[in-house]
């Protein structure tokens, strides 16, 4: 039962698969996407045209496969499979899985004199899963026999939440005098839909009989989760109790429109960002992006479930190990809770905040042909933050090609190598990035998997570029006016 509840959650999660801004694509200063990261950088073209776009990346910080996967052994030792114990073993006190969807529809810019504007179309879905450690150790049970002390498990620390918007986006940046430029992006939001945990208290206790043993389990539950353009198919049984929640596949065919487009709900945010060209060669930077919301206000709706059940008669014999079987009592809980559940439409609106992003970096032109550079970046997601770090060095040939690696600590992984390439045909430019190159591969079973595996992330798309001016490459053999070879 409880997996028809998920689907809720896994609608917006999985929707747009998954698209996402990446940390490469900040030091690769010939391409217009270089200029999403910081609204003060500058492309070295008077005008510029982005045809539509996309980034994939989906990632997660509790665990890579080489740490989970185990060989069976004697008459299954042909046979791989997920060890539980080196799953909990692997996780963090804290973990995340998300899903960053960005589509670029359109895009241009140009310069006039010393201003730059930029204006573009986006789609975006930002969307995360946070669950603690100890939400494993629900397949242990919540009494610890060794011991003989019951151990409350508390899960109050889950947190979901997804939201999809498109942005219409004004950019404009500017030099101050011959160091600092500074630059803003002003950006009007249209909601598409929206999901989000108020609260997700759920906290299970092991009582114990006269003799020590354990009796029963209580569980108690207080979730709030709120909802925009996510429509439901409730089914109830005889009694008229919720039998289960799953999306309704029809609403989302006959209603898409209204459902998503004309919701009545919208928002703003804001990026800013400054370079300081300390030296000749130095070059700082800062910039706070998509600082912002959205309002909605239509097709809203509330999923509440709180009260306390108690189950007995369950079956609470450790096996060899001392674990507990603990599917009897899932299932117990999660019927539980969907019989318990309150679903109303509510006519109040709702606030949902964008992802805040802070980056911090600092670049040095090693040649005329070569710069390497540091940024340190945060996400900001729920109450916590997802810390990144990239160094990276970028090769530009006149203004033909430009090469970018990289090396990214993120995720809690330190094996991110990243790549970029962009190339130039007369005005037309082609791109392909990506955060993380899978190096070391395994055969499991009848497939092959990348063991370290964290992180999965490329983006590639096109421009036309005008009007180049490079401030750095110099020509070496200079014939006239008219014609120089490089």
């Amino acid at each position: 039962m409880i997996k028809k509840i998920y689907s809720l959650f896994a609608f917006i999660l999985l929707a747009n698969i998954l698209f996402a801004q990446n940390n490469t694509i900040y030091f690769m200063n010939r391409l217009p996407q270089h200029m999403e990261l910081n609204p003060a950088f500058q492309l070295n073209n008077k005008f510029y045209f982005s045809l539509p776009s996309v980034q994939a990346k989906v990632a997660n910080t509790g665990f890579n496969l080489k740490e989970i996967l185990v060989k069976g052994t004697g008459n299954q030792v042909d046979t791989t499979y997920i060890s539980q114990a080196k799953l909990t073993e692997s996780l963090h006190k804290t973990n995340f899985i998300w899903a960053n969807a960005y589509v670029q529809l359109l895009g241009f810019g140009f310069k006039s004199e010393d201003n730059y504007w930029s204006f573009a179309i986006n789609n975006k879905t930002d969307a995360f899963f946070q669950y603690p450690e100890k939400l494993l150790d629900i397949r242990k049970g919540n009494y610890d026999f060794a011991t003989k002390q019951a151990l409350p498990l508390d899960f109050s620390d889950i947190s979901i939440s997804a939201i999809n918007y498109t942005e219409m986006a004004l950019g404009y940046s500017r030099p101050f005098g011959t160091q600092l430029t500074l630059g803003a992006k002003a950006k009007f939001l249209k909601g598409a839909g929206s999901v989000k945990t108020n609260k997700t208290d759920i906290l299970l206790t092991t009582q114990l009989d006269d003799n020590g043993q354990v009796e029963s389990i209580t569980a108690d539950v207080d979730i709030d989760v709120r909802s925009s353009s996510v429509p439901y198919d409730i089914s109830y049984d005889e009694n008229g109790i919720i039998d289960s929640v799953s999306i309704d596949d029809k609403s989302l065919n006959d209603d898409y429109l209204d459902l998503f487009l004309f919701n009545g709900s919208w928002g703003m945010a804001f990026d800013f960002g400054a370079t300081y060209q300390l030296t000749p060669k130095i070059m700082l930077a800062a910039s706070a992006l998509d600082l912002g919301w959205v309002r909605w206000s239509q097709n809203t709706k509330q999923i509440t479930s709180k009260g306390s059940f108690t189950f007995q008669g369950l079956e609470l014999v450790p096996d060899a190990n001392g674990n507990i079987n603990i599917d009897s009592i899932a299932t117990v809980l999660s019927d539980s809770i969907i019989q318990s559940l309150s679903i109303n439409d509510v006519d109040e609106a709702y606030a949902s905040a964008t992802i805040p992003k802070v980056l911090i970096s600092g670049t040095y032109q090693l040649t005329d042909h070569v710069n390497v550079g540091a940024m340190l970046r945060a996400d900001f997601y729920g109450k916590g933050a997802r810390l990144s770090s990239t160094i990276s060095s970028t090769l530009s040939f006149a203004k033909r090609w430009q090469l970018s690696a990289s090396y990214s600590f993120m995720h809690h992984a330190y094996n991110n190598l990243g790549f970029g390439l962009s190339a130039n045909i007369s005005a037309f430019n082609f791109y392909l990035i990506t955060d993380y190159i899978p190096v070391r591969f395994e055969q499991e079973a009848d497939f092959i998997v990348p063991l370290y595996m964290q992180t999965v992330s490329i983006r590639l798309g096109f421009n036309f570029l005008f009007g180049y001016k490079n401030k750095i490459d110099k020509p070496s053999i200079e014939i006239d006016d008219s014609f120089i070879l490089k």
